[in-house]
C-alpha cells in the first residue's frame, strides 16, 4: 500500500480528517435524526431538496402546538457552524438546537444544508446558501413548491442567523441581499453568534485550507473591514453574539466597530455570555481554527471593552457614540443543548426581535 494512502495532510480537533490521497474522514455531523410530523417534543419536520443539481437542502421546523389557521409567524433561516468543514441541518446536535429554538421561540424555521470544504471548497457554501435563501423568498408571493413556508412563514418578519463559520456565511447573504433583489423580500434582522471572522493582521491556516485561492486581508470574507457591502447590509437590525473566552471574541467586537463606522444606517448591539468559549465548547478542542485550550488567557486583554452585568444595558451603535466598547453580559440560565451550540438564541428571538 502506498504510505501516502495514510499521510494525513489536515486534522482539525476530533471533527475532520483529511488524507493525501484525498479521502476525507469526519466524525461530527455524519448522522442523521430522522425529520417527522407531531413529534412529542410539539415540534414538527421535514426534508426538502432545494437544489438537486448541487444537492442543497434543508430541513424545515414548525411549533406544531402553535401553528393556527391564518397565524403566521416569524421565520427564521438558520446556518450551522463547522468551519466550512462539518456539520448538518440534520445530525443530532443541530436538529436538537433548532427544535428547542422554535419550541421556546415559537418561530418557522429552515436550516439549510450547503456543500462542505475540502471537497467543494469556499465560495461554495455561501453560494449554496444563496441559492438557498432565495428559493425560500420564492414563497413570498403565495407561491413555491414548499406549503409549510408558504402556509406558515411572515415574510414580514425574515431573519438570519447562524454560529461561528455559519454566521459567517449568514452575513454574507444579508450583504449581498442589500444590493440584490431578493423577490421583494426585506430582511428584518441578522444574529451572528460567535462569528468567524478573520483577525486585522493576519490570515488563518484554516481560512487558506478551506479558501486556498483567498486574497488573504484583502479577502471580504474574511475581513469584514475589507467589505464594500457593509453600509449597505440588507437588514436594519444585527445582534452579534460573544462569549467571554472565546479567542474569536475580540473579532467580534472587529466585525461590530467595522459595522458600526460603515455608514450603516441599521441598529447593531452585542451580548455576551460569561464563562463560556467558543460556541460553549469547553473541552479543549480546536473549533473554526482556534483552541478553546488558548482562550482563557486571550480574553484576559480585553483593551478598552468595558463589561457590564445584567442589570447593565446592551451595546448599541445608535446609543454608544464613544470609543469605549460595552457589552451586556449574560450568565448561563440553563444548560446548553447538546453541549455545542449556545442557549443564547432564546434571547435573540424572544427579547430582541419579536420584541420588536
Amino acid at each position: 500500500m502506498d504510505s501516502s494512502s495514510n499521510e494525513i495532510i489536515h486534522q482539525w480537533g476530533s471533527y475532520i480528517r483529511v488524507y493525501k490521497e484525498g479521502r476525507v474522514e469526519r466524525f461530527f455531523g455524519t448522522d442523521k435524526v430522522p425529520s417527522s410530523i407531531n413529534s412529542t417534543d410539539g415540534v414538527s419536520t421535514k426534508d426538502v431538496l432545494i437544489a438537486p443539481e448541487i444537492d442543497v437542502s434543508a430541513r424545515i421546523f414548525i411549533p406544531t402546538s402553535t401553528i393556527n389557521s391564518g397565524h403566521k409567524l416569524p421565520l427564521l433561516i438558520y446556518f450551522h457552524g463547522g468551519g466550512f468543514r462539518v456539520g448538518s441541518p440534520f445530525c443530532a446536535t443541530y436538529h436538537n438546537y433548532v427544535t428547542s429554538l422554535v419550541t421556546e421561540a415559537s418561530v418557522v424555521a429552515v436550516s439549510i444544508d450547503y456543500r462542505l470544504a475540502p471537497e467543494y471548497l469556499v465560495p461554495t457554501c455561501h453560494e449554496d446558501s444563496w441559492v438557498a435563501l432565495k428559493w425560500v423568498a420564492s414563497h413570498s408571493n403565495g407561491e413555491g413548491p414548499e406549503e409549510w413556508i408558504r402556509d406558515y412563514a411572515n415574510f414580514g418578519q425574515v431573519f438570519l442567523a447562524g454560529d461561528s463559520g455559519g454566521a459567517n456565511i449568514a452575513h454574507d447573504l444579508a450583504a449581498r441581499a442589500g444590493i440584490e433583489n431578493l423577490n421583494g423580500v426585506k430582511l428584518t434582522g441578522l444574529c451572528l453568534v460567535h462569528p468567524y471572522f478573520g483577525s486585522k493582521d493576519s490570515v488563518d491556516e484554516s481560512w487558506i485550507f478551506v479558501s486556498p485561492a483567498t486574497s488573504g486581508l484583502d479577502d471580504f470574507r474574511y475581513n469584514p473591514a475589507a467589505d464594500s457591502r457593509m453600509a449597505s447590509l440588507g437588514c436594519t437590525r444585527v445582534l452579534i453574539c460573544l462569549a467571554e473566552k472565546d479567542v474569536l471574541r475580540q473579532r467580534g467586537l472587529f466585525y461590530y466597530e467595522t459595522l458600526r463606522k460603515s455608514g450603516w444606517g441599521g441598529e447593531v448591539e452585542i451580548f455576551e455570555t460569561e464563562g463560556e468559549g467558543h460556541v460553549g465548547d469547553a473541552n479543549g478542542e480546536e473549533f473554526d481554527g482556534v483552541s478553546v485550550e488558548e482562550q482563557h488567557d486571550q480574553s484576559k486583554n480585553n483593551g478598552d471593552t468595558a463589561i457590564e452585568s445584567d442589570e447593565g444595558r446592551s451595546m448599541s451603535g445608535k446609543d454608544n457614540p464613544s470609543n469605549q466598547t460595552t457589552v451586556k453580559v449574560y450568565q448561563r440560565r440553563k444548560p446548553l443543548v447538546n453541549s455545542g451550540i449556545i442557549r443564547l438564541y432564546q434571547l435573540l428571538v424572544i427579547e430582541f426581535h419579536i420584541s420588536s
